[in-house]
């Protein structure tokens, strides 16, 4: 035998045995997550939530993936507080042999979602991201939607044209926090509540931290938890809603009765045009509006593209909105019962 004969026949010999292994390998985790999937499920059962679906779990996708397929998901979240439910034709999870703790969601396709009765989403098509930890919390998770609709008796129907929403825990023996961020383009509004600006809302970014995390989404638990020091951090914040254009940062909070407070500092542009649109919409007197724009005018400055732009704090208190030093109109307060 030659020595380039001996050299592939070991080259082969190693493939094998890496190919066995890796099967090994493969195999074992396959029957290992579907029993955490199983365990996982019989959590989630257990805090308020049904879970149903039209198959048999099978865990698929050998050799670079594992992948589960459910068909005819509906999970349905109720307590005595909130309830929510969602729903699909199919949803695949998926992730790879090398990181078995991260699944990917992909494949949901015609979902339907709906919160305590009152906001419906839908759509074609969810795609997103899902780390959990070996306690099956939820420590990483992104999610993405296209071509949404979102309804409510209120505001009717609107449509998202892109949503994504991300979060990371990031828990502390201090304190629990978790790091967000949030997309929305080509979010398409109505006038059912006399909408004063355009129709669409080009782009939406948000990103910061929630200091503290509520037990539950309830008064009691919200209270306690600003009670407790719980603040929104706002790290930054763009908004293109023409005709106003806003960039900052700020922070969120509850004041002692439970009504928003909002301390931000940002640089607008389009001032003149909103204001104007706000009293045409009757939201602004015409002197309020005089004063407002003659207020701005001599505070702003011409940016780079020669346009007037103004840096002012933008805060909520006291029920009053206020634009710099401007009391421009009243914040409706929040109902809690």
């Amino acid at each position: 035998m030659t020595k380039l004969s001996r050299y592939t026949l070991c080259l082969l010999l190693l493939f094998c045995i890496i190919s066995v292994g890796y099967s090994i390998y493969w195999y074992q985790m396959r029957t290992k997550i579907l029993s955490n999937l199983e365990n996982l499920l019989e959590h989630i059962e257990a805090k308020h939530y049904k879970i149903n679906y039209d198959n048999s779990l099978k865990i698929t996708g050998y050799p670079f993936y594992f992948k589960i397929n459910f068909v005819n998901p509906n999970i349905v979240f109720t307590d005595e507080i909130n309830s929510w439910s969602f729903k699909s034709d199919r949803l695949t999870l998926q992730s790879y042999p090398w990181l078995p703790n991260s699944l990917m969601i992909n494949e949901g396709t015609n979902y339907h979602m709906s919160f305590n009765s009152l906001w419906d989403l839908s759509g074609k098509k969810i795609e997103g991201d899902i780390e959990l930890n070996s306690a099956y919390i939820i420590q990483n998770l992104r999610i993405n939607l296209k071509n949404s609709s979102l309804k409510n008796d209120i505001f009717q129907q609107m449509q998202i044209g892109f949503f994504e929403l991300s979060a990371t825990r990031d828990d502390t023996p201090d304190q629990k926090k978790i790091n967000w961020n949030l997309k929305i383009e080509n979010f398409f509004v109505n006038n059912a509540f006399n909408n004063p600006l355009g129709q669409e809302i080009k782009t939406c970014i948000f990103n910061g931290e929630l200091n503290g995390t509520p037990e539950k989404l309830s008064f009691e638990g919200i209270q306690k938890w600003s009670k407790e020091g719980g603040i929104l951090n706002i790290n930054y914040m763009f908004l293109d809603w023409s005709p106003l254009w806003l960039e900052g940062n700020g922070t969120f909070a509850f004041d002692p009765n439970m009504q928003p407070l909002l301390a931000m500092t940002a640089n607008i542009k389009g001032y003149n045009e909103t204001i104007e649109k706000l009293k045409e919409a009757k939201l602004l007197k015409p002197t309020d509006s005089a004063i407002g724009q003659f207020l701005l005018s001599g505070l702003s400055n011409k940016n780079t593209e020669g346009q007037p732009e103004v840096k002012l704090s933008i805060t909520i208190q006291q029920g009053w909105f206020y634009l710099g030093p401007i009391k421009l109109f009243p914040i409706p307060q929040i109902n809690w019962s």
